[in-house]
């Protein structure tokens, strides 16, 4: 064996490795509608919270570095949207049942307290990361739920069509939850910094640089949320410069093929920066200004961050974004569904 293969030939696999992980879940991008969510990891803010689990509730995905912070906010926004979403539809098609079966009406007072005794199922567990396992959780839920009403449809002597009733609902809901499980949170870590609890898919970086490019590669949009160090001061330079380079398609024909690039940039689409808490930021713009008048950049380069302060003002921005994604995408969206 070489010196070099002694020295870096783990190195050199663990990398290989990790870049055929992600090609694959790049190539799933096609059919994925992904935001990188950059934020700091020391201070965290509400609105984090509430702008995930919107994206949750449209459909979009959210990846993260997967630390404290705004990190693990933007998770537990997506985490609780979805246990939230699972108990609405359990509810809703409770309804529709006794709607379609009027015998069982005497188990609509049966159905809240049912509903409390199986929450638990779908809270955050305190045990190692192993994955949220969407489906799994939302099987155990809907089978606590049902067994619960089962022993009230037998004392009041409706078992047999509580039986035939119920299994509509649960197909139904399981057909959901499958569907919510399709709508994800991801991080993408690194050992200095390991990952809450909440994300999903997890997968770790050989190192911080390498961990900004795979977001590059993974999502259709990025925002920056409100407050953020020099960390997310690199990831959001990285951003700009990445979305500057997709202005020259030489870039892109030029890609050895080792990066995993975004089906939906190879179509043409260009990924949308957006900034929260614009005063924090404004220094940037003055510097993307006088790199203009210098000459050292376009003047379109200006625009390519865009700024928003709210959570319905970065949402608009991001649906005109999926609209135009959808374009280069809709075939595969279509076989998806």
């Amino acid at each position: 064996m070489s010196l070099f293969n002694s020295l870096y030939g783990p190195v050199v696999e663990s990398y290989r490795e990790y870049c055929e992980n992600l090609a694959a879940l790049a190539k799933d991008a096609k059919c994925r509608f992904r935001i990188a969510a950059y934020g700091s990891a020391r201070k965290a803010t509400p609105i984090t919270e509430e702008l995930a689990a919107s994206w949750t509730r449209l459909g979009w995905d959210t990846v993260t570095g997967g630390g404290p912070g705004q990190m693990h906010l933007s998770s537990h926004g997506a985490y609780e949207e979805r246990s939230k979403m699972i108990v609405e539809r359990a509810r809703a098609l409770f309804d529709r049942t006794l709607e379609i079966y009027p015998e069982l009406l005497p188990l609509s007072s049966a159905f809240d307290p049912a509903l409390a005794l199986s929450l638990d199922i779908l809270a955050p567990s305190d045990e190692e990361y192993e994955g949220l396992k969407v489906e799994a959780k939302a099987a155990r839920f809907i089978q606590s739920i049902r067994s619960s009403l089962k022993a009230q449809a037998t004392e009041l002597g409706l078992e047999a069509v509580f039986e035939e009733a119920s299994l509509e609902w649960e197909k139904e809901l399981r057909k959901y939850s499958r569907g919510l499980a399709k709508i994800f949170s991801c991080a993408l870590y690194f050992p200095m910094e390991p990952p809450n609890r909440l994300a999903d898919q997890v997968l770790l970086a050989l190192d911080f640089p390498s961990r900004l490019r795979f977001f590059e590669a993974l999502c259709s949009a990025f925002v920056i949320l409100p407050f953020g160090g020099i960390g997310t001061l690199l990831e959001l330079m990285l951003a700009v410069q990445w979305v500057q380079l997709l202005g020259d398609k030489r870039n892109l024909e030029a890609n050895p093929g080792m990066l995993p690039i975004n089906q939906a940039v190879q179509a043409g689409y260009m990924p949308p920066i957006i900034v929260m808490n614009y005063p924090m930021w404004a220094l940037l713009r003055m510097l993307l200004i006088a790199m203009w008048r210098s000459g050292t950049i376009n003047k379109e380069d200006i625009g390519l961050i865009k700024y928003a302060g709210t959570v319905p003002a970065v949402n608009k921005i991001l649906a005109d974004s999926y609209e135009e994604w959808l374009s280069v995408v809709a075939c595969e969206i279509r076989e998806a569904a």
